[in-house]
């Protein structure tokens, strides 16, 4: 991947904020799926999960409350107003380079290489997946965190904003999803997990369920063995598992959708947003237009994730 202007050369000092604004999520082939990613309304319904079973009482979320999204793009608003003096510093002091850093496509800023679009062209299991959104989205939004924070590249708390596989924290047979989490130390619980699932197991009208406000009458998410259990109420039991007793912040997404949350001091409720559509820039060059609402997602997951570390609980 190579930082690019309108004059192929990487100016000394790039504004982040310009950066963010205009990045995209990039598209991806993934063989046996012929349809656009965002065109996946409703994925098949998951099998009955045993190992995500409990018994009656254990899980303690009752509630699922949607976070005002005027109040919600206002607090964005504030932080982006701070992360509109931080610049790109090109450490290198070249007129080009190569960063593995910054991995998100931004108009004029950032393009893809023949080894990007290599990759992205042939995403053929869950670890490429992974990968894609590890190093490709989150790591990008960890170096912009960095940059922020003004951390040297050496800064010991600079390895604490990298996201590390943790699907250990809700382990099931088959499991339909992934999670990336900020690692723990001494002195903190997780301060943020993003699940993942892949669209064609979870599609933009599940999404839709999930993100709904709802209830969970007669402890629903600790059998999950009755029919009117969704996709959505084992991903919610999911999301659940992840945070309970680590931390309170949170994304879910199926690539194409985002949706930001925190769980309650006693994590009976949950506050969601409404899903977000992110940005895609298809493997030709063009995309399509996404409601505009000020921020696109890559703003946001960077706001959230951003706050989630200035307010991350300590371990008692």
């Amino acid at each position: 991947m190579s930082k690019d202007t309108k004059h192929g050369k990487v100016p000394k000092r790039c504004s982040l904020k310009n950066y963010l604004e205009n990045t995209w999520l990039p598209a991806f082939k993934r063989p046996g799926i012929s349809r656009p990613l965002n065109q996946i309304q409703r994925a098949h319904p998951w099998p009955k999960y045993p190992d995500l079973q409990r018994d009656i009482g254990t899980r303690r979320l009752v509630e699922v409350l949607r976070i005002d999204q005027w109040s919600f793009m206002l607090l964005a608003e504030d932080y982006m107003k701070h992360v509109s003096s931080t610049y790109i510093v090109n450490e290198s002091l070249v007129e080009e380079e190569h960063s593995p850093r910054l991995r998100l496509p931004s108009r004029d800023m950032v393009t893809y290489e023949k080894s990007d679009l290599e990759f992205l062209s042939q995403i053929r299991n869950e670890d490429d997946f992974v990968t894609l959104v590890q190093d490709y989205i989150l790591g990008t939004i960890s170096e912009a965190i960095r940059l922020v924070e003004g951390f040297s590249l050496s800064h010991f708390l600079t390895d604490e904003l990298k996201f590390l596989p943790s699907s250990h924290l809700c382990p099931a047979h088959h499991a339909r999803w992934d999670i990336l989490a900020l690692p723990e130390s001494d002195r903190f619980l997780v301060p943020f997990a993003v699940i993942f699932v892949p669209p064609w197991e979870f599609g933009t009208q599940d999404f839709a369920d999930f993100t709904s406000a709802q209830r969970f009458e007669h402890n629903a998410l600790d059998t999950l063995d009755t029919s009117t259990n969704t996709t959505s109420d084992k991903l919610w039991a999911v999301v659940h598992d992840t945070c309970q007793g680590r931390g309170k912040h949170f994304a879910v997404t199926n690539y194409t959708r985002w949706a930001f949350g925190e769980f309650s001091s006693n994590g009976t409720i949950a506050r969601v947003t409404d899903s977000f559509e992110a940005p895609i820039l298809n493997l030709d060059g063009t995309h399509d237009a996404v409601p505009w609402l000020g921020f696109n997602v890559v703003e946001l997951l960077t706001f959230w994730i951003h706050t989630s570390l200035q307010q991350r609980p300590s371990r008692s």
